[in-house]
């Protein structure tokens, strides 16, 4: 049996009718200084055709600040979302937003713990690993914004805690068990 077709939501952009509305994180600012980089990203709702044309102003006018990252960051993001703007369906945030109203807007609390996991936690090797598996597992019916921070976290102390036990495992292989210098 097939799913039931997508219902139709109303473009915010261009205030037609689509079934397939799409929900993407993008660029607001960009700013590249060859050794850091200050952005500010910014949701864009809109349907296929509006938001190509949005993401592609966007990138263009982002073009003079990014300079040299433009053809590295700026550019694949944008042709990134090009390419998902062609996959047919809302967005998963509407089919979360429809088959559990209440995780639409998540609490304040439940933002803070998944900014948190990737901001704090993340470089906690054993802690920060329990601490963001519990974040992404609150955070599992909200915006992907709020799932890929916990799970950011999560992979980042993921890595710094096997990173911390191979150390530990080559000393005790290398000194001996007994004889650790640190």
């Amino acid at each position: 049996m097939s799913d039931p077709a997508p219902r139709r939501r109303i473009c915010p952009s261009c205030r037609r009718e689509t079934s397939s509305l799409k929900y993407e994180l993008f660029l607001e600012s960009w700013l590249f200084l060859l050794v850091a980089a200050a952005y500010e990203v910014r949701p864009f709702v809109a349907c296929p055709s509006c938001l190509r044309r949005s993401v592609w102003k966007k990138a263009v006018a982002l073009l003079p600040a990014a300079h040299l990252s433009w053809p590295l960051v700026v550019f694949p993001w944008a042709a990134f979302l090009t390419v998902c703007t062609f996959i047919p369906g809302h967005s998963s945030q509407f089919a979360i937003s429809e088959r559990n109203p209440a995780y639409l807007d998540p609490p304040a609390w439940r933002r803070w713990v998944a900014a948190l996991g990737r901001t704090f936690f993340a470089y906690l090797p054993v802690l920060g690993v329990v601490y963001c598996a519990v974040a992404l597992y609150l955070t599992r019916n909200d915006d992907a914004h709020y799932r890929s921070s916990a799970r950011t976290g999560l992979i980042i102390s993921a890595l710094l805690t096997a990173l911390l036990a191979g150390a530990i495992l080559y000393d005790g292989c290398v000194n001996g068990w007994g004889n650790a210098k640190w």
